[in-house]
């Protein structure tokens, strides 16, 4: 005698959409855990540390770029990664005597000159 197990359309429909959902999670999870540990590797140059004692978490993110922050005794780094790679975030660029400041582009995280049109809006 042979026994089948009988469930519900609804309840087998929930299960695959359950099952879909874990391995979605668990590919994002591992998305950014190689993306992490790329920008761990592109700040260890600039912290001085051994790789066990790095830190890394995700401070920002924009449609092109993901800041990380990557720390060790008491220094941290921003590091930009986009699709093409990881690599250190600029500084900020310093204002200088009454000539325009570098703003930050929202997408691109870089710093860069305003438009003349923006900047006499600003005066």
């Amino acid at each position: 005698m042979r026994y089948q197990l009988m469930l519900p359309r609804f309840q087998l429909r929930t299960t695959f959409l359950v099952g879909a959902a874990i391995v979605a999670s668990s590919l994002m999870f591992a998305c950014a855990r190689q993306e992490s540990t790329r920008a761990r590797l592109a700040a260890t140059e600039a912290l001085n540390c051994a790789p066990s004692e790095v830190n890394t978490v995700l401070l920002r993110e924009t449609s092109k770029v993901r800041e990380w922050g990557v720390a060790c005794d008491f220094t941290y780094t921003r590091i930009h990664c986009t699709d093409a790679g990881c690599r250190r975030a600029e500084p900020k660029p310093p204002c200088m005597g009454n000539l325009t400041c570098f703003e930050e582009n929202p997408e691109t995280l870089a710093w860069e000159l305003p438009s003349p049109a923006r900047d006499s809006s600003h005066r």
